[in-house]
């Protein structure tokens, strides 16, 4: 269980105070694809920072099995992020000269696996994704569609509670954006927290168990 309470972000401009989210409150299930909406400039993706312990709020809690990590040291925030987060992005931010592996395995480089096991977990992440036989191959030779596979076999390979999705499809066409949605709701089914950020409509409708909006700050539940 992942719960929000109270929590509020402001940001401080001159003579001014921007109050990007308000007293936000919000639980998150296991084996429930949960979608975040909203318009641009809503605060979806500070609230993700936050959730993911990249930034800190101005007031209230995120506690993942009863621990908030709002009170983390940043050392004990990276570990949780390595450890316990995988995150999927627009832009995928793949390192483009590095094979499929070799990105693949960079979350197990940082938390100092050996060889052996960081190729049994690399195996079966491409394998989840459907890239076993690409491992090989340089990213930047890879479609848009591989490429957002790829990070989803990077966010999965550390076998992460929780998967943060932020506008996964953005950068996709309609048929690999369904692939991709497909991927992210069938790991719900292995005890995991899925967070989407996405603007489509139609994928929140069909793929979405749980659906919020984000608007003024303000979250509320439409489905």
């Amino acid at each position: 269980m992942l719960k929000i309470e109270n929590v509020s972000m402001d940001f401080y401009e001159t003579n001014s105070v921007v109050h990007v989210l308000k007293n936000i409150n919000l639980e998150i299930s296991i084996n429930e694809l949960t979608v975040i909406k909203g318009p641009s400039g809503s605060g979806k993706t500070t609230l993700l920072n936050i959730i993911g312990g990249l930034l800190l709020p101005t007031s209230g809690k995120v506690l993942i099995d009863n621990q908030n990590i709002v009170e983390m040291s940043e050392d004990e925030k990276a570990y949780f992020r390595n450890q316990k987060l995988g995150y999927v992005f627009q832009n995928f931010y793949l390192e483009p000269n590095f094979t499929v592996l070799e990105n693949v395995e960079i979350p197990l480089v940082i938390s100092e696996m050996n060889k052996s096991e960081r190729k049994n977990r690399i195996n079966l992440a491409l394998t989840k994704v459907g890239l076993l036989d690409k491992q090989d191959v340089i990213v930047s030779k890879l479609s848009g569609g591989e490429k957002q596979r790829v990070c989803i076999a990077r966010a999965v390979v550390n076998d992460p509670k929780i998967i943060i999705a932020d506008e996964p499809t953005g950068n996709l066409d309609s048929k690999n954006g369904e692939l991709v949605m497909d991927m992210l709701k069938s790991l719900c089914n292995e005890d995991r927290i899925v967070i989407v950020i996405t603007h489509n409509d139609d994928y929140a409708t069909k793929y979405g168990d749980k659906i919020y909006e984000l608007k003024d700050g303000v979250i509320n539940e439409k489905k």
